[in-house]
């Protein structure tokens, strides 16, 4: 009984790495375009939404579009800075200068 659960085992733990490694080699390049046109799109909306219209993060964040629940916001008040990233494959940030509006960093 304890060489079949070491069997079944070491078949998880080879389709794991299989998955991970499809991940890697074959999802991450089509995803990341994506993601970066995402990051980016998000963290102009939001630095928009924030610091011309006043509304708050939680009211911005129902602006989302469909199929932007991966990417992540973080405010900085203090710089008018909006960075956005879709975890490990691409982020973006927006920064607002009085006068001239939200526009993307470089």
């Amino acid at each position: 009984m304890a060489r079949r659960t070491k069997l079944i085992g070491s078949i998880a733990l080879g389709l794991l790495a299989a998955a991970l490694l499809y991940g890697v080699l074959v999802l991450r390049p089509q995803m990341q375009p994506r993601a970066a046109a995402a990051s980016g799109y998000m963290a102009r909306v939001a630095c928009a939404c924030l610091f011309i219209g006043g509304r708050t993060l939680e009211s911005c964040l129902t602006d989302k579009e469909a199929g932007m629940e991966l990417v992540r916001l973080t405010v900085d008040q203090t710089a008018r800075r909006v960075v956005a990233g879709v975890p490990m494959l691409a982020s973006a940030r927006a920064v607002h200068t009085p006068g001239q509006g939200c526009a993307l960093e470089k």
